[in-house]
């Protein structure tokens, strides 16, 4: 069994990385307050933007876009949206966990699919899985993705459909429901598709300048955008989320083994304090 001075190591240590991840859970805690707020305004703002766009589709019918048209061959490609760090439970294992389920559920094999990571642990848990890796986006991800990554990002994903590389551009990325509750989720990116409202809409009163047809056509690029900025604000949410709750969890755990750790070392000592006590007894008597 452990001696004393040994068990009040190990308590100091388990109090030191209470105190850590107290500090992380608190970090992840204040980082997810301003992620909600702008996730919901996103959210609203994304779910306008489609009911006008659905609108205008009950006037257009089809649009003539690239984004737009049935492919003709090439791979089916995930953008696989995961974090950059770890310490946040299951959440990017689930978006992996997911990919495979869909490569299955596809029966695609290896050489019809690829997959674009972005997010260091999407990437480092692919390779660790044996999963071949197009290309990947590594830097330092955050609620406000600079202007140029988004382009770069974009470009790759829309190049390479209209050129014929990709069939399908699927994205995989954690859908955020509130703080205790996140999916892994699936969406088709491209081909863009987006059904007509179920209203019918009296457009005699109504001036459009360009044309309908050329403002759907202008509007596929932006809800593209939309689709991809959506997803990632909403993975980041579910990030710190996840976070919050793995380092809350580990924060109780560590109480806990100090508690126990407490009581043996309380325990330990009441045993060394009564044997000596028994040894002077036992000495006194024997000077008696």
């Amino acid at each position: 069994m452990a001696g004393l001075r040994e068990i009040q190591g190990q308590i100091r240590s388990v109090k030191n990385t209470a105190k850590l991840t107290n500090a992380m859970k608190m970090v992840a805690s204040v980082k997810l307050g301003k992620l909600e707020q702008k996730t919901k305004e996103g959210s609203q703002y994304h779910d306008a933007f489609e009911g006008l766009f659905k609108r205008i589709m009950n006037i257009v019918g089809e649009i003539d876009h690239p984004l737009s048209k049935d492919p003709k061959g090439g791979k089916h490609l995930f953008v696989l949206i995961t974090g950059d760090k770890g310490f946040c439970g299951a959440y990017n294992s689930n978006v992996l966990k997911l990919l495979g389920e869909r490569v299955s559920t596809l029966k695609l094999e290896k050489d019809d699919y690829a997959v674009y990571s972005i997010g260091k642990k999407g990437r480092s848990l692919a390779l660790f899985r044996g999963v071949s890796l197009l290309e990947d986006y590594t830097e330092n991800l955050s609620s406000d993705l600079p202007d140029e990554d988004m382009k770069e990002i974009l470009g790759k994903l829309t190049d390479g459909y209209i050129s014929g590389h990709w069939r399908e551009v699927e994205i995989l990325y954690t859908k955020y429901v509130n703080q205790s509750k996140y999916i892994a989720s699936s969406s088709t990116l491209l081909p863009f598709k987006i059904e007509e409202s179920d209203e019918k809409e009296d457009i005699g009163s109504w001036i459009f300048e360009p044309s309908p047809e050329i403002i759907a056509k202008m509007l596929v690029p932006v809800a593209v955008r939309g689709m991809v900025f959506r997803a990632l604000q909403e993975s980041l949410t579910c990030e710190q989320a996840a976070r919050m709750i793995a380092m809350t969890q580990a924060t109780d755990n560590a109480k806990d083994i100090e508690k126990q750790k407490q009581k043996l070392f309380n325990k330990l000592r009441q045993e060394a304090i009564t044997s000596e006590l028994l040894d002077i007894i036992g000495g006194a008597e024997a000077i008696n």
